[in-house]
């Protein structure tokens, strides 16, 4: 047998025969088709080329995906159940899952816009992933995990980057407490022993502080926040939620304002709400000596609220009032898939 290799399009065939009786032509006109891939498409679902629900832009289905694009997805135009999309987008832990329908044997590569700060469908997007093929028989899903993109790069040891500033006043001892008339308190009640909370600067303002955690998220703050020393958490020294009684020493701040930095967590990653807050009286002194202050000082709450009373049931003692962590803004991503070559 003879094998031909034709591009699509449709052909006319000739043959010729010569034997002791002469030379004999037959010729076909149109006799082969070759068919392109995407009639061949329309022909498997719709029966012929030129039925009107195989149209390029034709959608049998009433999915909103037109044939075309069922086509290079490689999806049935003909089960409405068939479509290409982003099944869920889902948290775990600091990082996102993005899954999506696909069908065997095509590439894919998740994309993401560039913005946290809200956004919207139109900004930008970039791959954020490597091209993943889907492998199998026919139609199912596949997934990607997006890794750290919920993460606050502030989670750091809080010792980075002490005595950022001037380095010529001693080593001074600060007395930090929430024993008296104020506790610290999140959105459910008592915030809970070994919550993270820190003593330190910043080197922007209040304002830019409460702008910066709304454009640039926790990340965004920490960056401008120089700590004091080591860290310490609620119930150190004490015990109890909402409360500690703590001293911290650090030198090289002279005359700095003191900020509380307060998590619900243990960490800055797995948090959902922080505070900040200081008082007029909250100055690191430059001298050597102490510095006692305590939570019912504060009358800044740069992050945060004040709140109202607040009873620890362990302890049977009531906080006149509490000072109120906010809730963390969840930076706002959009998510697509495209297909690939």
């Amino acid at each position: 047998s003879v094998v031909h290799v034709y591009a699509a399009g449709i052909y006319t065939v000739m043959q010729i025969e010569t034997g002791p009786g002469g030379v004999s032509t037959n010729i076909q006109p149109n006799y082969i088709t070759a068919l392109t891939p995407y009639q061949a498409w329309q022909i498997q679902y719709f029966g012929s080329t030129n039925n009107p629900n195989a149209a390029p832009d034709a959608d049998a289905d009433g999915t909103g995906q037109n044939n075309l694009f069922k086509f290079a997805a490689g999806l049935d135009p003909t089960n409405a159940a068939s479509v290409f999309r982003i099944t869920s987008v889902a948290q775990e832990g600091c990082n996102i899952r993005a899954t999506w329908s696909c069908a065997a044997g095509h590439n894919y590569v998740l994309q993401s816009t560039t913005s946290t700060t809200g956004g919207g469908y139109s900004d930008p997007f970039v791959d954020i992933s490597p091209v993943i093929v889907a492998s199998g028989a026919g139609e199912s899903t596949t997934n990607f995990l997006v890794i750290g993109v919920l993460a606050a790069s502030g989670d750091t040891p809080a010792g980075t980057n002490t005595n950022a500033h001037s380095s010529l006043s001693t080593a001074s001892a600060i007395e930090i407490s929430a024993l008296y008339s104020r506790g610290l308190a999140e959105s459910s009640g008592a915030v809970p022993t070994n919550s993270l909370l820190m003593l330190g600067t910043f080197s922007i303002s209040e304002s830019a502080i409460r702008s910066s955690l709304t454009t640039g998220g926790v990340s965004a703050v920490m960056s401008a926040f120089t700590p004091y020393g080591a860290p310490f958490a609620v119930g150190d020294g004490i015990g109890i939620p909402s409360s500690w009684d703590v001293v911290v020493n650090a030198m090289g701040f002279s005359g700095q304002q003191i900020y509380l930095v307060a998590f619900d967590q243990p960490t800055v990653a797995a948090s959902t709400q922080m505070g900040i807050f200081t008082a007029p009286s909250w100055v690191f002194p430059g001298d050597g000596s102490p510095l006692v202050i305590d939570l019912e000082d504060v009358t800044d709450f740069v992050i945060g609220a004040r709140g109202g009373l607040l009873t620890i049931d362990s302890v049977g003692y009531t906080f006149d009032d509490t000072a109120q962590l906010a809730f963390i803004p969840v930076p706002s991503r959009y998510y697509r898939v495209r297909l690939a070559p």
